[in-house]
């Protein structure tokens, strides 16, 4: 049996056993973890094949990111990785960079000779955390910083092709290692600040009454931290101002497609209202940022019109006086020019009676009415 074919065999070996052990990894992992939000760890054996003469390569690679609701929190690697016939692996963000040669034979070693036989192999290394959040370690031999914002991580492999010649016919190419990483979520009402912390969605909003008598108005203006909303009936707005009017929702809104916005209601009637603020959090749902952002202001009854008393002051001129409601006045009609019949002065007991007779000649003072008392109607 040839050297390929038992290395080939141990490669499968190594690959089921890697599965067991990163198994176990994980469970140790994830105890480091921020445990103040709910978490997941994934793995993933990144690995790559092909066929070629010296020097050709296969790659592979796996991809996580941050995104709105989660970040990466921790990353690691190993234990057991393979090669044909030597091989790279590492992670990009990082730097994280290895050789997967044979260390016992000439040739093998980076970055190796062509028309070498026999490189290709495998072998256990130390499982390591090689990226903590927001943290500088040096865990697994070099001193790699976990501070980014909004990170994405590459893991990659490279298998190289050592042992055919140009002339020769291609043979395989490949190469294996397993990779892991623990993604904590946000709550909800959150999202992820982009430096792997979860803050809260919240927001300021204010009132200006312009007009605090029914009808009234107010201009409103606000700011947030609010992500776009993607799913229900406001999915395409940031923000959604609601207006509260006796603790009952009016159905009228502002919105914007920004963290913050301006606008105006007006046509209010008389009432206690509020203004308030919702945004989208890092999952794109609408959320409530209130109490905090709500923002009350109160409109007015329109006030009461004045009262107008009609009286003739010389028995021929008719005028209006202003009078305040609830106070008495005593109305001067008090005499009636000859030939003068009738009044302006109704609901009023005066004497003589009024409407006076057609022709009925009054001289001055026989007309005499009382006091009254003017109410708002």
């Amino acid at each position: 049996m040839s050297d390929k074919i038992i290395q080939n065999f141990k490669n499968i070996f190594f690959i089921l056993s890697m599965v067991i052990v990163v198994s176990i990894l994980f469970l140790l992992f994830v105890n480091q973890v921020d445990a103040s939000h709910t978490f997941t760890t994934e793995s993933q054996t990144v690995s790559c094949s092909g066929s070629g003469t010296c020097s050709a390569q296969c790659n592979a690679n796996w991809s996580v990111s941050d995104n709105n609701s989660s970040y990466i929190d921790q990353a690691w690697y190993g234990p057991n990785v393979t090669w044909d016939d030597i091989g790279q692996m590492g992670e990009t963000h990082t730097g994280l960079f290895f050789w997967l040669n044979r260390t016992d034979k000439s040739g093998c070693e980076p970055s190796g000779t062509c028309g070498t036989s026999n490189c290709a192999g495998s072998r256990t290394i130390s499982a390591c955390t090689f990226f903590t959040r927001n943290v500088e370690n040096s865990n697994c031999g070099s001193t790699i910083s976990g501070v980014g914002t909004n990170i994405t991580l590459n893991f990659w492999v490279k298998g190289v092709e050592l042992f055919a010649m140009a002339e020769d016919t291609p043979t395989g190419i490949s190469a294996s290692a397993p990779f892991g990483y623990a993604r904590v979520f946000c709550d909800s009402v959150q999202k992820h600040d982009g430096n792997g912390a979860c803050v809260n969605i919240d927001g300021d909003i204010n009132a200006i009454v312009t007009d605090n008598t029914d009808p009234g108005s107010a201009d409103i203006a606000w700011s947030s931290n609010a992500l776009p909303i993607t799913s229900g009936s406001n999915s395409g707005q940031t923000t959604v101002v609601y207006l509260i009017k006796d603790s009952v929702d009016t159905g009228q809104r502002r919105s914007a497609t920004s963290s913050g916005g301006s606008g105006t209601f007006s046509s209010l009637v008389a009432g206690n209202y509020q203004v308030c603020l919702n945004g989208g959090d890092g999952f794109g749902t609408e959320v409530n940022i209130t109490p905090d952002a709500c923002a009350p202001f109160t409109v007015n009854p329109p006030a009461t019109p004045a009262l107008s008393a009609k009286w003739t002051d010389t028995g021929t001129d008719t005028q209006n006086k202003t009078v305040t409601p609830g106070q008495s006045y005593t109305i001067p009609f008090n005499y009636w020019n000859s030939g003068q019949s009738g009044s302006e002065v109704t609901n009023i007991t005066c004497t003589p009676t009024l409407p006076l007779p057609a022709g009925t000649t009054i001289a001055p003072g026989d007309l005499v009415c009382p006091s009254v008392t003017l109410t708002a109607p």
